[in-house]
């Protein structure tokens, strides 16, 4: 969820059917909420901050909220990756993770997996980094200098022919970071 108004906030929501009850079973796993709701709140809302500050809400779900369905990087078939037209998006490519500076890799590990996030890989290089998903979120928590701020992150073939496209289209006031100088 991204939004601007008065309180500028990015995060992850979950919407959920018995939001008290998950809200008990993560406070027995060691998360500490934020915020809880209050007595008189139109709607339940519980928040956490990762060890690094990244937002997450619990929220109840009302009805109108439903699980998205697509490809992304977890589920798309190996062999499509080669193939461009399979990709979901054909601006950017595929989705490949919600990508979270962190300045204490384990401790982040931990933190996310208490959320039911498990890990799907982990390495060394470029710099220590790990890419966790809960089966539809993807998160990669990089602990690194090369980037300070969260970022929703793409994957595709002709990487160069896709940034300069969007370019041409207007999209202006983004970086490009080399991970492998």
């Amino acid at each position: 969820m991204m939004r601007k108004d008065a309180n500028p906030y990015i995060g992850l929501t979950y919407y959920v059917a018995d939001i008290d009850g998950l809200a008990g079973l993560l406070e027995k796993e060691g998360i500490v909420f934020v915020s809880k709701p209050k007595d008189g709140d139109p709607i339940k809302r519980y928040y956490i901050k990762s060890p690094d500050g990244f937002n997450i809400m619990l929220a109840p779900n009302l009805g109108s909220f439903q699980q998205p369905t697509g490809i992304t990087m977890i589920n798309m078939k190996p062999e499509d990756f080669s193939i461009a037209a399979k990709y979901p998006n054909k601006q950017c490519g595929v989705f490949g993770e919600f990508a979270h500076p962190v300045t204490d890799l384990k401790a982040s590990v931990a933190f996310w997996q208490k959320l039911g996030f498990k890990t799907k890989a982990e390495m060394k290089e470029p710099y220590p980094h790990a890419i966790l998903t809960d089966g539809l979120m993807i998160i990669g928590l990089h602990q690194t200098t090369h980037f300070s701020y969260p970022a929703v992150t793409y994957f595709g073939l002709n990487a160069e022919n896709r940034v300069q496209q969007l370019k041409e289209n207007g999209l202006k006031n983004f970086s490009e970071i080399n991970l492998y100088p």
